[in-house]
């Protein structure tokens, strides 16, 4: 199967506690600072939750599947809001936590490539890459999918 070397895909590269996560652009529906969020009763892979567009919003970090403790007033927190199958119909929403504001970047065939010895596994990837020679993490929106699903009862 021959690939055209010109293709692209518009991607966020956003760093979340320590972990570079990689998302096409199509999985977004808006990033914004948050000053805080609350913690509560939630699974280890959700950070706590917010409120956005009146809608209640989980907010994921790699960082908390991985049991380190998530700070809800970091001083420089984004949200990635991401569109997913099922919460584009549901009344709750998905937000991936970022410490850094993330940043616009092209994926094609020239800094993109399967990472196939990451250092470190983590249950939310459904694959590892190197992107620009820095290590990321791709997530599998599907199973965070279930998982909110799950949790949001």
């Amino acid at each position: 199967m021959s690939y055209d070397s010109g293709f692209r895909v518009s991607c966020l590269l956003l760093t979340s506690h320590g972990f570079h996560v990689l998302l096409p652009n199509a999985c977004i529906v808006e990033v914004l600072p948050i000053a805080q969020f609350e913690r509560g009763p939630n699974p280890d892979w959700v950070a706590g939750s917010t409120v956005w567009r009146q809608h209640k919003t989980y907010l994921i970090s790699p960082a908390a599947k991985r049991g380190d403790p998530v700070s809800t007033t970091d001083r420089a927190l984004f949200v990635a809001i991401l569109r997913t199958p099922l919460t584009e119909t549901a009344e709750f929403k998905v937000g991936l936590l970022a410490t850094e504001m993330p940043h616009l970047i092209q994926a094609d065939m020239h800094n993109l490539e399967t990472d196939l010895n990451p250092k470190t596994g983590h249950p939310l990837a459904i694959q590892y890459v190197q992107i620009q020679r820095q290590p990321a993490l791709i997530p599998d929106i599907e199973s965070i999918d279930r998982l909110v699903a799950r949790l949001a009862g």
